[in-house]
């Protein structure tokens, strides 16, 4: 069991950057178990939750691309090194997205993205049987830290801070905020990729089996836990927000949730606040991904090399990462535009060939 190992593990390393709270304030059924619309622990961030890749044979896709706001909720989290006075990144590769199907039927599937700049859709991977290819379903995919819901129109919609707060996801609600989507099969391939990426599945004491990346399964990163104040989510009191008629436009892409003077969010969610530093530290590892794939495609097509893109940082206080989201939204769209340019004419010039495509 995984939180075993991370006990023991850091019983033996010296150095260990736990979290205090993770052996004292917190009840070890609190580590995986949280309940739906509180935020989860940032671990899971790096983690298929409900999919053991172990047995993954078969399953069926919807693809959902992200509006670049979304970005802000993709930067992940810094956590303390095993060497003093070090911090390491983590991104975010995985979120949970709620899946309804023609009978009103919901659940939970596992919505992937590793690199939000050469290919900004998230992939909600769903291994229920009875979902087959060609059906016609309703998919929404809650933020990191369940304020937002993102729709497969591109509509990013506020969710009140209830501990129900997917409860206004009823039939009314999917008249007024269509999100839907066909499953296609997934590829061999697509699922060779998912078994690589999310290789070490784990039972958990709550009964779920999370298939973790590699870069989850460490102590450091287990053993960083959320950090939140009694205000956050209205979890306990269970307080419900009043939400007016819908109306698509007051709630649409570009709503930036702006978090309170007493709310601490340290994981990977967009209410995090940000340095410079850590935007360009979190940024790195998809700009370096941006780059290899431009230069790839541009070898491929004959041009001549351009110089590797950047992000120009010119704020100087802490922002969230809905606010980062917005800031960049203008340069994010032209670096898509780029990229989707040079697909487009390398797909062009191997039209004879067939699937070929970019993950």
């Amino acid at each position: 069991m995984l939180r075993l190992f991370v006990l023991i593990a850091c019983t033996a390393l010296s150095g260990c950057a736990i979290n205090p709270r993770f052996a004292t304030e917190v009840p070890a059924s609190h580590i995986t178990g949280e309940t739906v619309c509180e935020v989860p622990q940032p671990w899971k961030a790096l983690a298929l939750q409900g999919l053991n890749t172990k047995t993954l044979e078969k399953a069926v896709v919807v693809q959902v691309r992200i509006p670049p706001e979304f970005v802000g909720d993709t930067l992940g989290w810094f956590v303390e090194g095993e060497t003093a006075r070090t911090m390491e990144h983590y991104p975010r590769f995985v979120w949970q997205a709620l899946v309804i199907n023609q009978r009103g039927e919901k659940q939970f599937a596992p919505a992937i993205m590793k690199n939000p700049l050469t290919s900004p859709v998230l992939t909600v991977v769903i291994t229920d049987p009875s979902v087959r290819s060609g059906d016609e379903v309703n998919v929404y995919v809650p933020s990191g830290a369940y304020t937002k819901l993102l729709t497969t129109t591109g509509d990013l919609l506020r969710l009140p801070t209830s501990k129900d707060c997917l409860g206004l996801v009823n039939a009314e609600f999917l008249r007024s905020f269509p999100s839907q989507a066909t499953t296609v099969p997934a590829s061999q391939e697509l699922l060779a990729g998912i078994r690589a990426d999310f290789s070490v599945p784990s039972l958990q004491s709550d009964g779920v089996v999370y298939s973790l990346s590699q870069l989850a399964y460490s102590p450091q990163v287990v053993g960083d836990l959320r950090q939140v104040d009694q205000k956050e989510r209205i979890a306990e009191r269970g307080m419900t927000l009043v939400i007016p008629a819908p109306v698509a436009t007051a709630l649409s892409v570009g709503i930036a949730l702006a978090t309170t003077g007493e709310d601490i969010y340290v994981g990977p969610f967009g209410e995090r606040l940000y340095s410079p530093g850590e935007v360009s530290a979190a940024f790195g590892r998809y700009l370096k991904g941006y780059n290899s794939l431009k230069g790839t495609l541009e070898r491929l097509l004959g041009d001549r090399p351009s110089q590797n893109v950047t992000l120009n940082l010119t704020f100087a206080e802490r922002k969230s990462g809905w606010e980062i989201g917005q800031v960049l939204a203008p340069r994010i769209k032209e670096l898509w535009e780029t990229l989707d340019y040079l697909k487009e004419r390398y797909q062009s010039s191997r039209t004879k060939e067939k699937g070929v495509g970019f993950l």
